[in-house]
């Protein structure tokens, strides 16, 4: 799969306080929040979202990897969802601050290659 993302539109380096999915006041996506709408989530489903935990069921009925269940011995109170280690190296990569912007987006591509996921990065 290829995935495209505008730096343009790109929330990125501002802290997992600031980052969203789809952030409502600028319109703004993070990587996952790119690839999410490349996997056929809409924007109104991933707009003030804070990481794929918060539309894993979208993601789980798709069988998508950003997601999964936790063991069932650390089950209290119904189904709990954990982020895929993977999702959550590209959330800590996304949202930290790295001085050169060229090295965020290599880790960045480096970690989807991992999922089978080209990363072109335009604008």
């Amino acid at each position: 799969m290829k995935l495209t993302i505008d730096r343009e539109r790109w929330l990125r380096g501002e802290g997992s306080t600031n980052s969203k999915l789809l952030r409502l006041s600028d319109g703004k996506m993070c990587c996952l929040g790119f690839y999410c709408i490349a996997l056929g989530l809409s924007q109104e489903q991933i707009r003030e979202v804070n990481s794929p935990i918060g539309v894993a069921d979208k993601l789980l009925a798709k069988g998508i990897w950003m997601v999964a269940p936790v063991s069932s011995e650390e089950l209290s109170g119904g189904v709990r969802r954990d982020v895929d280690i993977g999702a959550g190296n590209l959330m800590e990569i996304n949202d930290s601050v790295i001085e050169m912007p060229d090295k965020r987006e290599k880790l960045i591509a480096e970690e989807f290659v991992k999922h089978g996921v080209n990363v072109e990065f335009v604008n």
